[in-house]
């Protein structure tokens, strides 16, 4: 008991500090963008952004609801977490696929609606596949109890886009909302070898391997 409480504690405190870390980078970073993009680019960015959080809320965020609730019940009796892994990543290539039908579809709306270009629609794409993933291991993670780099990969991506805006900054590039949803996507695919690298290592996602019928 002792052991469970200290162990609830300490995921706590190790979410609860990344995201006190993670907030005044979080600041910096929005101010820095908001004026080496001004008013007219930022506002397209948000929007690029919000057609993402549409496609991604409506169409994908549903797999991962059932993630940490069965996930965390797998690895409690089995110590795996292949089988969930194996339904979720189908369940979420299988929604990838169909928004992306749909973002095809309606690219021309989306570019009307953003202010951008019609390539606009594939950086969108990609974007929400990368997320999608990340987000996807996230929860893995976290059903493996691997709480404290959960927390350590939120204040990693912070200080990844914080770097790269710097450096655009530094070095006195034009950062424009495709250049910026650019260095997002880049963000979390960085991360998301970060966090999945410690599950395939562990073995926690083998392949599930099917009984054969005599």
């Amino acid at each position: 008991m002792a052991e469970f409480a200290k162990g609830i504690i300490n995921n706590y405190f190790s979410v609860a500090g990344a995201q006190i870390i993670s907030a005044p980078l979080s600041l910096l970073y929005l101010s820095l963008v908001t004026r080496m993009m001004g008013p007219l680019n930022y506002g397209k960015f948000a929007l690029v952004l919000a057609s993402f959080q549409f496609f991604y809320t409506v169409f994908v965020s549903w797999i991962r609801n059932a993630t940490v609730r069965f996930g965390s019940e797998e690895f409690t009796r089995h110590n795996k977490l292949n089988k969930i892994f194996a339904v979720q990543f189908s369940a979420l290539s299988f929604a990838i696929i169909f928004v992306s039908f749909l973002i095809m579809i309606y690219k021309k709306n989306i570019a009307e609606f953003t202010g951008l270009t019609t390539g606009i629609h594939l950086y969108i794409l990609i974007y929400l596949v990368f997320y999608a993933f990340f987000d996807l291991a996230c929860q893995l993670l976290q059903s493996s109890h691997q709480i404290q780099r959960y927390g350590l990969s939120l204040v990693i991506r912070q200080c990844l886009i914080l770097g790269l805006v710097i450096l655009f900054f530094v070095l006195k590039i034009k950062l424009t909302p495709l250049s910026l949803i650019s260095v997002e996507t880049l963000s979390y695919l960085a991360l998301l070898l970060f966090v999945v690298y410690p599950l395939f290592r562990s073995g926690y996602l083998r392949p599930v391997v099917l009984n054969k019928v005599v």
